[in-house]
């Protein structure tokens, strides 16, 4: 099943520096924000190229704990410097704001804040509207924010932080500005830590601009817009408080949302889905519809564009069509866009 948009990959990317675990952990912050921006030059570039003008995300303010700002200066700087990238579990710390394409979103922001009392921990919050104020001790906030895990606190964002070892990130990212990132060390042969954005296709009229996110670390979950966590299996909705984006921008609790394939599959649909079909010797796939559980919005809320469910027999992190011309890549599975392959 060939990809509908173009997506722009490159992989391999190794963290800027491990010498530390706390310098594993910035290095891992830095390369999100530095390959939604398109500054990463290292690693190896998909079959498909560079990715066109317009395609990056925008810097809309930062900190670096020595001076702050929203005044669209990125204080992480263009190349890793991880004296600007400083946590803290109170006072001056780190900090930066990140502004989606208009064609992702007409309005999305994406904050990333380093007030964490761990280093592999930060807090990861969206918004519908800008994000104003913010100084060194203390982030910008908007009327619409969100949360990307769970309440307020810190989430995990690198599982493994083990130094003086390769660690590798790989992203795909394509017009929109829509991307999946994962990473980890080489050698654990495993993504370790994924991040995910896509724009939903086939929505509902009041669903203009539907937004996906997942993020898997030591918390994951599959959200609509922004908020509310549940499984890509279709796990129930968190209870912690957290909130989701409804069909009309308002904030409602515990809205929860699944992928329709794995929420709905009968036992022996989900054992076939297990074995290459005998017709053609190939992994059957489906399309990654979003269900909204909830009974004031039950119902399929949009599909995610290139993005597949395959059957479960399938090899984890194997290509399709193959690994010499990859196009997608299994994880976990969940055929993902990918048009170069990783060394995990």
């Amino acid at each position: 099943m060939a990809l509908v948009q173009t997506w722009y990959s490159r992989v391999n990317v190794p963290y800027p520096d491990v010498t530390t675990t706390a310098l594993v952990c910035k290095s891992n912050l830095w390369l999100r924000k530095a390959m939604l921006k398109g500054e990463v030059s290292t690693g190896t570039a998909g079959s498909s190229g560079a990715p066109p003008a317009g395609t990056y995300w925008t810097c809309a303010g930062s900190s670096d704990s020595a001076t702050a700002g929203m005044d669209a200066t990125d204080r992480w700087t263009s190349s890793f410097d991880g004296t600007k990238i400083v946590r803290a579990s109170s006072g001056a710390h780190s900090w930066i704001v990140l502004q989606a394409p208009t064609a992702l979103h007409s309005s999305l922001y994406l904050l990333i804040d380093y007030l964490s009392s761990s280093d592999a921990t930060a807090q990861f919050w969206w918004s519908l509207t800008a994000f104003t104020g913010g100084t060194t001790s203390a982030r910008p906030t908007s009327t619409t924010e969100r949360h990307w895990y769970d309440g307020s606190t810190a989430s995990t964002f690198e599982t493994d932080t083990a130094a003086s070892t390769t660690h590798n990130a790989h992203y795909s990212i394509n017009s929109d500005g829509g991307f999946c990132w994962f990473s980890g060390r080489v050698g654990s042969a495993v993504i370790q830590n994924s991040w995910e954005v896509f724009k939903l296709v086939e929505t509902k009229s009041g669903d203009s601009n539907a937004i996906i996110h997942h993020s898997d670390g030591a918390s994951g979950g599959i959200n609509y817009i922004a908020g509310s966590s549940s499984s890509w299996g279709g796990g129930s909705a968190s209870t912690s408080g957290a909130t989701m984006r409804n069909y009309n921008n308002t904030a409602s609790a515990n809205n929860a949302v699944s992928l329709l394939g794995y929420y709905c599959l009968n036992s022996t649909f989900t054992a076939q889905m297990g074995t290459i079909n005998v017709l053609d010797s190939k992994w059957d796939v489906l399309p990654a519809y979003i269900y909204n559980n909830i009974t004031s919005f039950k119902g399929i809320r949009g599909r995610i564009e290139d993005v597949h469910i395959i059957g479960t027999g399938a090899g984890n992190y194997s290509y399709d069509p193959s690994s010499a011309s990859p196009e997608r890549v299994n994880v976990n599975g969940m055929l993902m866009p990918m048009r170069a392959a990783m060394t995990l």
